[in-house]
């Protein structure tokens, strides 16, 4: 993430964005609020009474306008940057929120640099994780009427019956060209409910990572060993990132690759799968299981992937013994996997998996790559960090260490190797980015032939070009992701001329530009 950052602003559609320190504030257009004022007083007249207020849809609002957009229709729709059938679509949801009384969440549920909105309560202020900066703050603060009257209308839009006040609920909706997924808890306080809003598709939140310069390298260097298909357990502690990394990983895959997709929740963005040959598999969630509820669990569905052929397999969350075991045996089968699991520490994930699990340490063999992420507090902002690498190893052939190496890269990197409940383990920390591009050829090749010796089936191993495919690879993607960022950067310096549309091409873009790469090189 950019240092000292300051404030910025951006627009979209028809709200204004600010962002000063760690506060977000937002409000509508002057000129869209203007004409919105003008309509919305006759339009109520067309409307239901108070009594049916809350039952009303989109559809309902839109006939109400057509029956007398007419004589404002030239007026209204003159200079919109979007098509009039979008902006009645607009305008509709727009009419219901403000009848909801929560029309400053309208502004939030459209962001497409917002990826989660959390509402601890009534009368608390709603907090975000925004796609650039991370958690900020916001002023909005909704009562208990408010937050009701909106569950309700979200719980129209679903076509589910839903209980709020009982169990916990998640469910998704569709949302002016956005998908929603919205969890609800009930609290001890009577009658609050907690309510966290994720966007499915927005812009993706792994651009957080990529304004990290460190984190930068650890994406090269993982895309690039990408191509040789290891298998990469990533841990950290909720909220630091996991599945976002793994959804970048998973987004640069050549897209020839079949990707099998085991949720319990679906995490992955639905764009970040588009044009690729992807299955995905719903499994019971660690609270349905736990419930008695029917379903397929996720140990079973993991097993199964191996009659599936996928190329690569994702599996989201695994979260107790029997996932994990099933994990383990997928990867001692051939399956190619990238996986998250929660645990503060590399200590503490090991601790569960062979003292709490008593698996056999033998197994450790099987994991090629763990990374770690970390949630950081930064000035009253959390942002989200690769912490290290790590690559279990035998022994026996640290021996082979190329010191020549480790003295060309130690200004860049820690390179350690650990013992950790008599496993041995390499990690590596990228400790500054000065130089990094120059002196990655034979770090990314050293690297590349640790992953060889300790597995031998790993894809290319027995490719004598892989040590002149992977540095030029590594090379090519930390350029490119450093071009990358230096586009994003009039964002942290407050560019007003910073367009959301231009930003999101630009994206799309680059990940073409990277799939390509590696396919390439695959």
């Amino acid at each position: 993430m950019p240092e000292n950052i300051n404030s910025y602003e951006y627009n979209f559609l028809f709200s204004r964005y600010r962002i000063e320190g760690n506060k977000y504030t937002c409000t509508f257009d002057d000129s869209y609020y203007k004409k919105f004022s003008l309509i919305y007083t006759p339009l109520l007249g067309k409307l239901t009474d108070d009594r049916c207020r809350l039952l009303l849809n989109e559809d309902t609002v839109i006939r109400a306008l057509r029956s007398f957009i007419t004589r404002y229709k030239e007026h209204f729709t003159k200079g919109l940057p979007i098509e009039p059938a979008e902006a009645e679509e607009y305008v509709a949801l727009h009419v219901i929120l403000k009848l909801l009384g929560v029309e400053e969440l309208f502004h939030m549920l459209l962001d497409p640099y917002v990826n989660e909105i959390y509402i601890d309560g009534a009368f608390k202020a709603i907090y975000l994780d925004h796609a650039v900066l991370g958690r900020l703050k916001s002023e909005i603060i909704l009562s208990k009427e408010q937050i009701k009257n909106f569950l309700l209308y979200v719980k129209l839009r679903s076509n589910l019956v839903l209980d709020f006040s009982v169990n916990p609920v998640r469910f998704d909706i569709s949302f002016f060209k956005q998908r929603l997924r919205i969890s609800v808890m009930p609290q001890k306080v009577e009658d609050d409910l907690a309510v966290n809003i994720r966007k499915l598709i927005a812009v993706p939140p792994y651009i957080s990572f990529i304004h990290d310069a460190v984190s930068r390298y650890y994406i090269a260097l993982l895309s690039t060993l990408l191509i040789m298909r290891p298998n990469i357990v990533i841990f950290g502690e909720t909220g630091s990132g996991k599945t976002t990394l793994a959804s970048l990983l998973i987004h640069v895959a050549p897209r020839y690759w079949r990707i099998a997709l085991i949720e319990d929740i679906s995490e992955i963005q639905p764009q970040i799968l588009q044009n690729k040959h992807a299955i995905r598999v719903k499994a019971l969630s660690l609270e349905e299981k736990a419930s008695g509820v029917d379903g397929l669990r996720k140990d079973i569905a993991i097993l199964e992937m191996l009659h599936r052929t996928p190329d690569l397999c994702f599996i989201s969350e695994v979260h107790d013994k029997d996932d994990t075991k099933a994990m383990f045996h997928a990867m001692a089968s051939g399956l190619r996997t990238i996986a998250t699991t929660h645990a503060r520490s590399i200590e503490s994930l090991l601790e569960r998996w062979f003292s709490i699990y008593r698996f056999p340490q033998s197994w450790f063999q099987l994991i090629d790559l763990i990374v770690h992420l970390r949630r950081v507090l930064r000035e009253d902002r959390i942002t989200r960090l690769i912490d290290a690498i790590y690559i279990p190893y035998n022994n026996s052939g640290l021996g082979n260490v190329a010191e020549s190496v480790l003295e060309k890269m130690q200004s860049i990197v820690d390179f350690s190797p650990l013992r950790i409940k008599n496993l041995h383990i390499i990690r590596i920390r990228f400790t500054q980015v000065k130089d990094a591009i120059e002196c990655h050829a034979d770090f990314v090749r050293f690297i590349a032939n640790i992953l060889r010796t300790k597995s031998h089936d790993l894809e290319l191993s027995i490719d004598m070009n892989l040590d002149k495919i992977l540095p030029q690879t590594f090379k090519e993607v930390a350029t490119k992701l450093n071009n990358f960022a230096e586009f994003l950067r009039p964002i942290a310096m407050g560019s007003s001329d910073f367009l959301m549309q231009e930003t999101i091409q630009v994206i799309q873009q680059w990940i073409e530009e990277i799939t390509r790469i590696l396919e390439v090189c695959n």
